[in-house]
């Protein structure tokens, strides 16, 4: 059994992570941003629009690599059982989603803290989401040649 490129699945977990952060930004940033203010405001809390400073920005952006690299990370240890390849790789990204977005979003939802139209938002956009950021990232991983 062959070593994890280091690297590679480095190069790729970061892929993964801005194509995570950009598709966040442009769905939470811009199209529900009111929806965002809205919640927050129902919770006591500053518009979502308000809070967005640089600190903010890059905990989103460190969030997201822990889920790029956590998504490249199952592609390449289920890869010599599944195979290289776009498939492994949505594989990948769909257990990556489930416990990074269906089960996250889940609790505050069921608890009443985030609206269920949020949550929902956010569990059916993951799914699109997560796996393409996981075959991009994918893409990215090369095995060492021995």
């Amino acid at each position: 059994m062959g070593n994890i490129n280091l690297g590679r699945w480095i190069l790729g977990g970061v892929v993964a992570a801005v194509v995570l952060f950009v598709i966040d930004f442009i769905v939470n940033g811009v199209v529900l941003a009111d929806q965002w203010d809205q919640a927050m405001a129902s919770l006591g809390l500053p518009p979502m629009s308000e809070s967005l400073d640089p600190g903010t920005l890059i905990g989103f952006a460190v969030l997201n690599l822990i889920v790029g690299l956590t998504a490249v990370w199952i592609y390449v240890g289920i890869r010599p059982r599944f195979g290289p390849g776009a498939t492994t790789a949505i594989y990948a990204g769909v257990a990556t989603w489930l416990l990074a977005y269906g089960v996250a979003a889940a609790f505050p939802m069921m608890v009443g803290i985030m609206p269920a139209s949020l949550a929902w938002t956010a569990i059916i956009v993951g799914v699109i989401q997560v796996p393409l950021a996981t075959v991009i990232g994918a893409w990215l991983y090369k095995e060492e040649m021995a």
